[in-house]
């Protein structure tokens, strides 16, 4: 059986969505993740990130000694939407005008999750 893109999607638990418009370094704090509603009860070294289904390297502060507390905090280096996923709207990729801009968005969707061992950090 193919492999449809969501293989990394594990539907028993929780994810947080982080749009990102601009190419940089992006900065999550405890409080912006606890008003979003994403639980942290869980241990933050087993977060994980993921871009297009693939895990982004991050920085968690904080997560030495096991828990997520108030002025911890999740930075990591995300990039705005481009045109690569648009080839597949054309018959033929060749006559796609451009691989630097999207043409519905220039927002990305990171999502933010725990995972079952310790996620990939920077």
């Amino acid at each position: 059986m193919g492999q449809n893109g969501t293989e990394w999607i594990r539907y028993d638990q929780p994810y947080l969505k982080i749009p990102v418009g601009e190419d940089g370094i992006y900065k999550v704090t405890y409080d912006a993740i606890v008003e979003a509603g994403f639980p942290l009860s869980g241990n933050p070294r087993e977060l994980q990130l993921f871009h297009r289904g693939v895990e982004q390297a991050i920085i968690v502060s904080g997560e030495n000694d096991g828990a997520f507390h108030a002025g911890d905090y999740i930075e990591f280096y995300g990039r705005r939407n481009d045109g690569t996923l648009d080839a597949s709207l054309y018959g033929t990729p060749a006559y796609q005008p451009h691989k630097f801009y999207n043409l519905f968005s220039d927002t990305s969707a990171y999502f933010l999750t725990y995972g079952t061992l310790n996620g990939k950090r920077i």
